[in-house]
C-alpha cells in the first residue's frame, strides 16, 4: 500500500534523522587567517568534508544535518564562515568580507587540519564558493558535491525571482513589501523576508513554516550578504569549469526556485559532472526529501 505523501515525508524524515544519531561526538575548533579568528565544527571520520552554507551570509547552523549525514562515513567540517556568528570581524566593510578571503579561509583551515585534499560541499551561495575554490585550488579538491547550486554565469539567474514571485500570494508579495521599507535592522529585514519566500523554497510548506523558526536577526547577516553580492555583481566561471577534471555532483531539487535548468548549466559546464534531481523537494532537498537525499549523496563519497 502506498503511503501518502505526508506519512511519507514523517517516515522519510524520522529515518533521516534516526541514521544520524551514530554520529561521533562533535567537536568545536578554531583556526586564524587574515587577522580573523574563525570557528568550525568536526565530526565523524574518513575522508574529510568541508561544509559551506549559503546566503549568502546564513549561519552553517541550518546545514547540521547534511553534516550529520556526511560525518556516518566521513569526516564533515561544518565552517563558520567570515561575516557569520563565530567567525565576525570587528568591522564589517570591503576589506574584511571579500570573496577572496573566503577562499583564503578555506585553504587556511585546510591547511590548519593538515589535508592534502578533501572533497567541498557548497549549497547554493556556498555552492558558488565551492566552485570558486576548486577553480583557484583543483590540486586541493578531491571531489565538489554541489546542493541547491547556483549557475555559474549570473545571467543564468535571471528566471529565479521569476520562480519565486510565480509561487508568492498577493498577501506575501504584500509582507515583502512592507518589510523591506519598515524601520527593522537590516538583519530583521533580511531574516523576515527569507521567512516569507521559504514558502517558495520548499515543496512542503509544514517543513517551511518549521524552518522559518530558525531564521532570526541573530543567525542572518545583511551587511555581509551585500558586500559579497557587492564585489561581484556578475560572474562567468563557466571557462575555468570546463578545465576542471574532478569528480562532481550537483543535487537539485526538482521544485527548486533554482529550477534543473539552472542546475544543468553547472553541469554542463563541469566536465563529467553528474546531476540528481530530487522529486518533491525544493532548495533545502534534505529537508523536503531526505530519504532520496541521502540516497543520492551516500554513494558518491563512498567512492571517493
Amino acid at each position: 500500500m502506498r503511503l501518502p505523501h505526508k506519512l511519507r515525508l514523517l517516515f522519510s524524515t524520522l529515518t533521516f534523522a534516526a541514521s544520524c544519531l551514530a554520529v561521533s561526538a562533535q567537536q568545536t575548533a578554531s583556526f586564524q587567517n587574515a587577522g580573523l579568528t574563525l570557528h568550525y565544527t568536526i565530526a565523524g571520520k574518513g575522508t574529510p568534508v568541508v561544509i559551506l552554507s549559503g546566503g549568502p551570509g546564513m549561519d552553517a547552523a541550518y546545514m547540521q544535518p547534511v553534516a550529520d549525514l556526511v560525518a556516518q562515513h566521513n569526516t564533515a567540517i561544518l565552517l563558520d564562515q567570515r561575516g557569520t556568528t563565530g567567525s565576525m570581524p570587528a568591522t564589517l566593510d570591503a576589506t574584511t568580507i571579500t570573496p577572496e578571503l573566503y577562499l583564503s579561509d578555506l585553504e587556511a583551515l585546510r591547511t590548519s587540519l593538515g589535508y592534502k585534499q578533501w572533497i567541498v560541499l557548497g549549497h547554493s551561495a556556498g555552492a558558488l564558493t565551492a566552485m570558486r575554490y576548486t577553480i583557484a585550488h583543483p590540486d586541493h579538491t578531491q571531489a565538489l558535491l554541489l546542493v541547491g547550486v547556483v549557475p555559474p554565469r549570473s545571467a543564468g539567474l535571471s528566471r529565479m525571482m521569476d520562480n519565486v514571485s510565480v509561487r508568492l500570494s498577493p498577501e506575501t508579495m504584500k509582507q515583502l513589501a512592507a518589510i523591506n521599507s519598515s524601520d527593522k535592522s537590516p538583519d530583521a529585514k533580511m531574516a523576515a523576508g527569507i521567512s516569507l519566500l521559504f514558502a517558495a523554497d520548499f515543496f512542503d510548506r509544514d517543513a517551511a513554516a518549521k524552518f522559518a523558526l530558525t531564521m532570526t536577526p541573530e543567525t542572518c547577516h545583511a551587511l555581509t550578504a551585500s558586500l559579497l553580492q557587492q564585489a561581484t555583481p556578475t560572474f562567468d566561471f563557466t571557462s575555468d569549469l570546463a578545465k576542471l577534471h574532478i569528480p562532481t555532483l550537483i543535487v537539485q531539487g526538482r521544485q527548486d526556485p533554482l529550477d534543473p535548468e539552472m542546475a544543468s548549466e553547472a553541469r554542463d559546464a563541469i566536465p563529467g559532472a553528474k546531476l540528481i534531481i530530487l522529486e518533491r523537494a525544493g532548495h533545502f532537498s534534505w529537508l523536503d526529501n531526505p530519504t532520496d537525499f541521502s540516497a543520492a549523496l551516500q554513494p558518491f563519497l563512498a567512492a571517493r
